[in-house]
């Protein structure tokens, strides 16, 4: 509640289930069993975020401008579509979903620098998509990958602008 002014309850789900967890704001957390057949690479950007001065900011470019209303709008249809392709183990699309996602978070201005050098080597080394993990403003990445192997060098080729990484078969 400190973090987020609000919680969503996705954070509790997501830490206590071993399966994806897909979130809709109408029918809440729900698991989703099925695996896709790639490798998920989280990186800490050590930038402590602030889910509440991010959704505030937010709120404030939705109230300004159909732009942004327009891509708030496309965030919730590619979230809807990740699960469409996610069931089809079509980690390509799930990639650029990633990537359009979050180019839309970096025009909600709620990316940092150290986001988008980490986006930069993940994408130049061979990762299928990235984004930002959660409110934005620092926190976490999550950048998706074919393989460990991929994952584990862009990993070592970020280690000194993370504090941490996790890899994760997905």
């Amino acid at each position: 509640m400190i973090n987020h002014g609000k919680a969503s309850g996705l954070d509790a789900a997501t830490v206590n289930s071993d399966y994806l967890v897909f979130f809709n704001k109408k029918m809440g957390p729900k698991m989703l069993k099925a695996k896709l057949g790639a490798t998920l690479l989280i990186m800490d950007t050590g930038q402590l975020g602030n889910t509440k001065e991010a959704v505030t900011q937010v709120r404030s470019l939705l109230d300004q401008s159909e732009t942004a209303k327009n891509n708030m709008k496309r965030l919730g249809e590619l979230a809807d579509l990740t699960k469409e392709v996610w069931l089809k183990q079509d980690s390509l699309t799930v990639g650029k979903i990633f990537n359009e996602a979050q180019e839309i978070l970096h025009s909600f201005n709620i990316s940092t620098d150290r986001i988008d050098q980490l986006q930069k080597i993940a994408l130049a080394n061979g990762a299928l998509g990235f984004k930002l993990s959660g409110g934005g403003l620092g926190g976490i990445t999550i950048t998706l990958c074919k393989n460990k192997e991929i994952a584990t060098n862009i990993a070592e080729k970020c280690k000194d602008i993370i504090s941490g990484s996790w890899i994760e078969e997905i």
